[in-house]
């Protein structure tokens, strides 16, 4: 039964929940943007606030101490300050894979799946923006990734891989399993 709905006029991709607030982005034409919607009425969403930049192809996102680190076609990964969610504010982007897709964070690290170089690896608490420590399974083309416990699971065309991440920095492999058809993250 739905509740409400919000209808942005633009292609939402994706969306993450924080608290009553949803944190969505999507992309038209050459237009990316990243909505923040109050949710403390479900019945009644309200769109609070939103951020836009050309040659941002918003996909994937997670959110971390009030800001949205967002995987972006053409710009790797992005941050944006959500500290006053009616003014979203762009801090920057890293130097990082163009095709990127999926993120998710744990203890301090933001995990970027990319279409087609593998999963990177952010320190996000060291200043402004992420610093890249590594890059596991290169090469791998993953659409998304999901964090329980001690373990990240990316799937993309090729499957499903587990990483341990006992060592949140250095991902390791654990188990890999093939798929014959690509996903839907």
């Amino acid at each position: 039964v739905e509740l409400g709905s919000f209808d942005p006029e633009e292609w939402v991709t994706n969306v993450e929940v924080d608290g009553a607030m949803a944190v969505a982005v999507g992309a038209f034409g050459t237009i990316g943007a990243l909505w923040t919607v109050d949710l403390s009425d479900p019945a009644a969403p309200v769109e609070l606030g939103r951020l836009e930049h050309t040659q941002w192809q918003p996909s994937g996102i997670a959110i971390n101490n009030h800001r949205a680190y967002v995987g972006c076609s053409r710009l790797g990964l992005t941050v944006v300050d959500l500290a006053d969610p009616t003014q979203p504010q762009w801090v920057g982007f890293t130097a990082g894979p163009d095709t990127a897709a999926g993120v998710a964070i744990s203890r301090g690290f933001a995990y970027l799946a990319d279409h087609g170089r593998g999963l990177w690896v952010y320190d996000i608490e060291s200043g402004d923006l992420p610093i890249e420590v590594a890059v596991a399974a290169p090469n791998t083309p993953f659409g998304d990734v999901t964090i329980r416990d001690d373990h990240l699971i990316a799937v993309g065309r090729d499957g499903m891989r587990v990483f341990d991440l006992a060592s949140p920095a250095s991902p390791v492999l654990i188990h890999r399993t093939r798929t014959l058809d690509e996903p839907l993250g």
